[in-house]
């Protein structure tokens, strides 16, 4: 597994992070002169480093909870999309795929299948729980585009 060694070449302890959407590989309290090694894997990720001030350390349940957030986000916006589709009629799916060209009516037509069941059996528990769907979208997506726009440096249009 790949490795990385940060030494800290300052006069102030510092905290180290190496981060997607948080810190995934971190040490905090680097001395002056120390050297840390990290095994991220061979992945790009962000370094970032703070001066550790006693109130900005990285932390696992800090990670975690970014983590959660932004699943939760996705996850309920991606249950809205099933509850569409629930509710769409066959006859429309149907021609949705076959109007994607001659060659893909086969496979639409085993794609709107296996489609059509997972729709049929799935269709009452996802209307049960649509609202619960929503809840989890509305109260999680604002905090996980706060996430994210922090981290990439926001979003444009």
């Amino acid at each position: 597994m790949p490795s990385c060694r940060i030494t800290n070449y300052t006069s102030r302890p510092l905290n180290v992070s190496l981060k997607h959407l948080c810190a995934l590989h971190f040490e905090n309290e680097v001395a002056p002169g120390a050297t840390i090694k990290l095994k991220p894997g061979r992945v790009w990720f962000t370094l970032e480093v703070l001066v550790d001030d006693g109130q900005n350390r990285y932390s696992a349940v800090q990670s975690a909870a970014a983590i959660a957030i932004v699943s939760l986000a996705a996850v309920g916006a991606a249950a809205a999309v099933p509850v569409a589709l629930a509710s769409t009629s066959a006859a429309t799916v149907s021609s949705v795929v076959v109007a994607g060209g001659t060659g893909l009516a086969a496979v639409g037509d085993a794609v709107f299948a296996s489609v059509g069941t997972i729709c049929t059996v799935g269709k009452g528990f996802l209307t049960a729980h649509a609202a619960t769907a929503i809840k989890l979208t509305t109260a999680f997506i604002p905090k996980a585009v706060e996430i994210v726009e922090k981290e990439v440096g926001g979003f444009t249009a």
